[in-house]
């Protein structure tokens, strides 16, 4: 590879700096002009006895040290550089910092050491708070004093462009300081600094009660603010800002955009679009395959300045994954799709799109596995357990909950309380899920949703009640089936009690509970097979058949409710329902 300016005069350019000695020179230029993907990234396009010759801040020439002199003029007052032999490669680019802050937390690192997660340090005040409080009261001059050095010992280790975020202020007049005090520090050394306004970084303690308020302010920000900012960021992350408050962020989406907008591309008149000197049909499909296939195609043949150019990679895309990527961004368009063409929309329907469209604003999929999709978190979750020794259904039994069927399996009324506040329900583990403060039409949308996809009652339910629903003797053959062969309080909570002899990892959830919560239909289909409802749950299935004669006994030895099977699971089901009551 080489890589050389020429003059338009054919003159050889004059070089300012110029560098040899180098044994090894990286010049990452294995993407083809544009960012390594893939197996390519392995391919750091070395060139060994290289020179390199600068004029001001442009390289005039990268190649073969013996090909310098007849390539290059060297000006009487360049400087020159031995590379002693060593390696050259381009800077590192650090591309996710918080560069400006003031103070240490030292102390928390050993709190990480002791096992507190960052969300508990955060709650304690410490965390972004911590450092936020600091930062405040720092003067620009402290702050930048301080970056330098740090920006100086990035320098030592090959770090020359930093992106740095601003998020440690939280008010408009101190993001507005970082960001001051970035734009110094791009000018005042060998490093390029680029400034990130992340104003949604934490709540800060003042606006700890009004969420809203603080979603608003950081609108503020982003209209007064972004233009001295390259890119506008925010921290969506359990115990910071919620995806919907981020989406809801006026702005946030408009700001440090790349690419262009795809949402109604497929709309997009082809007298908008650039084909350059594309040999191509000029139609949309055409455009997109050729765009997919050689990003950067469309500029052959025109000169631009380089923050002209396209800057899409190219992604190594199959002719298939083209295909698809083509034909989805086609059906991104703004037509309006009359209501007699759309489906009829029953209640039913109504209620699973409100309540699928709040899921995936919260991305609650990421931790639970609704409609058989997500829990992408279970699988790290039950390695670690089984690293340590656990079974696989002791590990899975740590995992968020499988939501499949909650809508069968729980009351309306409960599941609204639930999320509205969540508390703990297994009780062999010491965390519970976050609250997400979901206003009362969310709440509903989401009991309804989950009620609408099982095709469960909702609002209201016929409530079972054991004294209405069963005599006495099915309750208590109920007992017997529970307290007796099936053992059931070795594993679950008897209304608050553990079970004795069981390690935490072992118990099951309290029964007492299920009256308030569990749907008295779906405690029986969990009894007969609770593994076609969640496999490889830790519950044991003890009825293969149900229409097969059962075994179980009462203490005198005669079999409970005749061997009826069927009337043994609803006996069961019967008790457990009157634990509570």
């Amino acid at each position: 590879m080489e890589d050389r300016l020429e003059c338009a005069s054919g003159e050889k350019p004059q070089a300012t700096l110029v560098v040899t000695g180098i044994r090894t020179c990286l010049t990452m230029a294995a993407g083809g002009g544009g960012p390594a993907i893939g197996e390519v990234q392995e391919q750091v396009g070395d060139l060994l006895d290289a020179a390199i010759a600068v004029r001001g801040k442009d390289l005039i020439y990268v190649g073969p040290a013996n090909r310098l002199p007849a390539t290059i003029r060297v000006a009487p007052d360049a400087v020159r550089v031995d590379a002693g032999g060593g390696v050259v490669l381009p800077g590192f680019i650090d591309c996710h910092t918080h560069l400006i802050f003031a103070g240490w937390r030292t102390t928390e690192f050993v709190q990480r050491i002791a096992g507190a997660s960052y969300q508990q340090i955060l709650a304690s005040g410490g965390g972004i708070h911590n450092t936020v409080e600091r930062t405040r009261v720092a003067s620009e001059e402290k702050l930048t004093k301080d970056c330098q050095g740090r920006l100086n010992r990035m320098l030592c280790s090959g770090t020359t462009t930093v992106e740095a975020k601003s998020g440690y202020g939280l008010t408009l007049a101190d993001e507005a300081k970082i960001l001051r005090v970035a734009g110094r520090l791009d000018g005042i050394g060998p490093w390029d600094v680029i400034p990130t306004l992340l104003g949604a970084h934490a709540l800060p303690g003042e606006y700890s009660e009004n969420r809203d308020g603080y979603v608003e302010l950081v609108e503020e920000m982003i209209e007064t603010l972004a233009d001295r900012a390259v890119f506008v960021d925010a921290f969506c992350e359990i115990g910071a800002f919620t995806s919907r408050e981020c989406h809801l962020i006026e702005g946030f989406q408009e700001r440090g955009r790349i690419g262009t907008s795809l949402s109604a591309w497929g709309s997009k008149s082809t007298s908008q679009i650039d084909f350059g000197y594309l040999d191509i049909p000029h139609e949309r499909g055409a455009f997109l395959r050729a765009k997919l296939t050689s990003p950067r195609s469309v500029d052959d043949g025109k000169i631009k300045m380089p923050q002209e150019k396209a800057r899409m990679p190219n992604f190594g895309l199959t002719p298939a994954e083209i295909q698809a990527v083509a034909t989805a961004t086609l059906g991104y368009t703004d037509e309006v799709i009359p209501d007699i063409k759309k489906p009829a929309q029953t209640p039913r329907k109504v209620a699973m799109e409100a309540g699928r469209q709040i899921v995936n604003d919260y991305n609650c999929r990421a931790c639970h596995i609704i409609e058989d999709r997500g829990g992408a978190i279970r699988a790290p979750i039950e390695a670690l357990g089984i690293a340590a020794g656990q079974d696989r259904a002791v590990a899975a039994a740590y995992a968020p909950p499988n939501l499949n069927t909650e809508g069968a399996k729980t009351q309306p009324e409960w599941l609204y309380r639930f999320l509205n506040e969540p508390t703990e329900i297994r009780p062999w583990l010491n965390v519970r899920m976050p609250t997400f403060e979901f206003n009362g039409e969310q709440l509903n949308s989401l009991t309804a949703y989950f009620s609408a996809l099982d095709d469960a009652a909702y609002p209201f339910d016929d409530k079972f009640t054991v004294a209405h629903e069963y005599p006495r003797t099915i309750v208590t053959a109920g007992r017997t089936l529970a307290q007796g062969q099936l053992q059931c309080f070795r594993c679950h909570v008897q209304d608050g009690v553990p079970p004795a002899g069981q390690a935490p990892d072992q118990w099951a959830p309290d029964l007492a509970m299920a009256a308030q919560r569990l749907r008295y239909e779906w405690i029986q289909d969990w009894i007969a097979d609770p593994q076609s409802i969640f496999p490889g749950t830790k519950m044991p299935q003890y009825w293969q058949e149900l229409d097969t004669p059962s075994f179980f006994t009462a203490p005198n030895g005669s079999p409970v409710l005749d061997g009826n099977t069927r009337q043994q699971i609803e006996a069961l089901a019967a008790y457990i329902m009157s634990i509570g009551e």
